[in-house]
């Protein structure tokens, strides 16, 4: 006897178990509408029609029924029983296919924008890479340029060397000259002494100016070419 009501409480605690350990949470199966009741029998009032893929908190277990709270929008349950035949535990397909689809429509509209960027990266980088070209041209003339101006910077400078000292040399010239003629004027033995020595001084400032500006032409001629 204690033997049958060991083997009654345990059966009992089974069922218990059974029941706490089923789904939270559960599913009108796919494709139709099935009766919502305010009890576990078929003569209970119908309280509503649920579509399939209705989402429901399972309370409890009864037999063939199970007393479940459907979850509205609001977060406010309307509690009654359904048919255990019309429950699911996995998700509807409908709502998979529904979940599936949003998911495709995240990642391509992700692949889209990752394109775009791509895109906007590749005329960037073209973009770069042009402006990159013109500056290595830039740079190449201004290296030519500057080698143009240091060639004739150099060349300025011998020639203002060469004017300075041919300056020099005919500052020397002059007043040995004006010493000379100095000195004649003094002596004025003759009138046709004093023409020689005029004549040569005129001479010698033409040919050193003469020789002073074929050299500065030259180096001019040299450097423009």
């Amino acid at each position: 006897m204690k033997r049958a009501f060991f083997l009654c409480g345990m059966v009992v605690l089974f069922v218990l178990c059974a029941a706490s350990s089923w789904a939270e949470k559960a599913y009108v199966t796919d494709r139709f509408k099935v009766t919502f009741r305010s009890g576990p029998s078929l003569e209970n009032k119908v309280v509503r029609m649920l579509p399939s893929g209705q989402e429901l908190e399972v309370l409890d277990t009864q037999g063939d029924w199970s007393h479940v709270r459907v979850i509205t929008e609001g977060g406010d349950g309307i509690d009654g029983w359904i048919l255990n035949r019309f429950l699911i535990e996995r998700l509807p397909w409908e709502k998979k296919a529904k979940i599936l689809e949003a998911r495709n429509q995240e990642l391509e509209a992700k692949l889209t924008m990752i394109d775009e960027k791509r895109k906007s990266a590749s005329s960037e980088n073209q973009q770069l890479s042009a402006e990159l070209k013109k500056t290595q041209v830039a740079l190449e003339g201004l290296k030519k340029k500057y080698e143009r101006l240091k060639k004739g910077a150099a060349s300025y400078l011998v020639l203002k060397n060469e004017y300075n000292r041919m300056k020099s040399t005919l500052e020397n010239n002059l007043k040995k000259l004006a010493e000379v003629t100095g000195e004649n004027e003094k002596l004025r033995s003759s009138e046709r002494r004093r023409w020689f020595i005029t004549g040569a001084l005129v001479l010698i400032c033409g040919w050193i100016i003469g020789l002073v500006m074929g050299r500065t032409r030259r180096r001019r001629r040299s450097i423009y070419d």
